[in-house]
């Protein structure tokens, strides 16, 4: 069954459900999805909408028109000598626009995808980056394009970059400030999947439509072990995966799973597992 919300075409966030699939389009094509607030507050909404549905296993973010995301929208912004006024408002604006989204993307409990044609740039490029999966057209690119015009990374780019990248070569991506094209993105581990010109979208949701068949406790808690396991030494990573693992083993979903071997059939994972993991035991993913 297909419900939407929010699809009036003025809107500048667009949701649709279909097949256990949300689908977000930033929608302000002709300014290259430039993200306002407006559009932010919206982003975040639909965000919180997928996640509370139960129907909802994967969400796709992409955008209409020509690109993903052409960064922040500057097109009010009038350069001037900065002050302690400016400054503040630089900082808590940032802060309570920005944050907020990339943080409702990373601690989403299902898997996230972006879908990205055209340019993922600036503060876009961050929102691409926070999904869990891209997917992007062959005449696509990342741009960390901060620095050419004075300002260093934001939106969390630099965290996501520098820890796919390491130091030095997340480094040069911004410093140089050039485009990173989809190829160069597959190689560098920036992106899983490549697609034709015009056909991200519909790899996109093919793939988000097979990821939705996977048991969606386990898909949680495996985000939860890989989000950490950057920040955890061995000892502490093997200590979390069993922590979490203790509630999995013999729920629902390993009993399909285990049964479905057993038969030599396709598991269906319609039953999420039951078992709720205690407070204190979940590892934070931000």
């Amino acid at each position: 069954p297909k419900f939407e919300v929010d699809m009036a075409s003025d809107s500048e966030v667009l949701l649709s459900v279909l097949e256990r699939v949300a689908v977000i389009t930033l929608n302000r094509p002709k300014q290259y999805n430039a993200l306002n607030e407006e559009l932010l507050i919206l982003l975040r909404q639909h965000i919180a909408t997928a996640e509370a549905n139960p129907d909802v296993r994967v969400i796709v973010i992409t955008g209409a028109g020509k690109a993903f995301s052409s960064g922040a929208d500057l097109s009010h912004f009038t350069p001037h000598d900065s002050d302690a006024d400016l400054m503040n408002e630089v900082y808590q604006k940032g802060l309570l626009k920005y944050k907020t989204t990339v943080e409702a993307i990373v601690s989403s409990k299902k898997l996230v995808i972006g879908v990205i044609n055209g340019a993922a740039a600036g503060a876009g490029a961050g929102i691409a980056l926070a999904c869990d999966f891209r997917v992007m057209s062959e005449d696509s690119y990342i741009l960390s394009a901060f620095i050419n015009i004075g300002l260093v990374p934001d939106a969390g780019v630099s965290y996501f970059l520098a820890r796919q990248l390491g130091y030095s070569r997340a480094l040069q991506v911004f410093i140089e400030g050039q485009r990173v094209p989809a190829q160069k993105c597959l190689e560098l581990g920036l992106t899983n999947k490549v697609a034709k010109p015009g056909q991200s979208l519909t790899e996109g949701l093919k793939w988000a439509k097979e990821l939705a068949s996977r048991p969606p406790r386990a898909v949680e808690l495996t985000k939860s072990v890989a989000r950490n396991a950057t920040t955890l030494g061995i000892s502490e990573a093997i200590e979390y995966e069993f922590r979490l693992q203790q509630f999995l083993v013999g729920a629902e979903e390993n009993m399909e799973g285990v049964l479905a071997f057993r038969e030599k059939r396709p598991a269906d994972f319609a039953t999420p597992s039951s078992r709720n993991v205690p407070n204190g035991i979940l590892l934070s993913r931000l």
